[in-house]
C-alpha cells in the first residue's frame, strides 16, 4: 500500500504502519486481553503493584486492572505496542500516575514502579506461551508500558 492510500487512523503516533498492517502476534495479544479481560485484571490486582497502592480495596484494584487492560488491548488493535504515544498508553497514563503517585508516598521511585509494573507482564505472556509472535508482541508490549509508568512517576 502507498503511504498516500493509507488512512491516517490507522498509523500510529510515531509513523509506523497500524491496524493495516497488524502483526499476528499483536493481533493475538490484542484478542487475548479482551477475551481474558476478567481474568488478567484479577490476576494484577493480586501483584504487589496493586497490592501496594489499593490495600485492602479488592474491587478496587480490580477495577483498576480492568482499565488498564482495556487500555492495553486498544494499543495492541493497533499494532502500535511499541508506540509510547498510542492512544491507548494515552489513556492509560492517568492511570499510571494515580499508581505512581501512590507508590511516590511511600517511598516508591519510578524505577520500582517500573519493575512492578515489568511483573504484570507474566500473567499475559502465561496465556500466549504456545504463540511466538504472541510473546514478542507482549514483551513488546509491556516494555513500552513500564517506560510509560516511570515517566508518570517522574512527572
Amino acid at each position: 500500500m502507498r503511504d498516500a492510500d493509507r488512512d491516517p487512523a490507522m498509523t500510529c503516533p510515531d509513523g509506523s504502519s497500524g491496524t493495516d498492517a497488524v502483526p499476528r502476534g499483536d493481533a493475538v495479544v490484542a484478542e487475548t486481553l479482551r477475551a481474558r479481560s476478567g481474568r488478567i485484571a484479577h490476576r494484577w490486582a493480586e501483584t504487589a503493584l496493586f497490592q501496594a497502592v489499593y490495600r485492602d480495596r479488592r474491587e478496587a484494584a480490580v477495577e483498576a486492572a480492568h482499565r488498564l487492560v482495556d487500555a492495553l488491548a486498544e494499543v495492541a488493535e493497533t499494532g502500535c505496542c511499541a508506540d509510547p504515544r498510542a492512544a491507548g498508553f494515552t489513556r492509560a497514563r492517568p492511570y499510571l500516575a494515580e499508581i505512581a503517585a501512590a507508590r511516590a508516598t511511600v517511598g516508591a521511585t519510578a524505577s520500582q514502579v517500573g519493575l512492578e509494573v515489568a511483573e504484570l507482564c507474566e500473567p499475559l505472556a502465561a496465556l500466549v506461551r504456545d504463540h511466538a509472535d504472541a510473546r514478542a508482541a507482549v514483551a513488546e508490549l509491556m516494555g513500552t508500558l513500564r517506560l510509560v509508568a516511570m515517566e508518570a512517576g517522574a512527572c
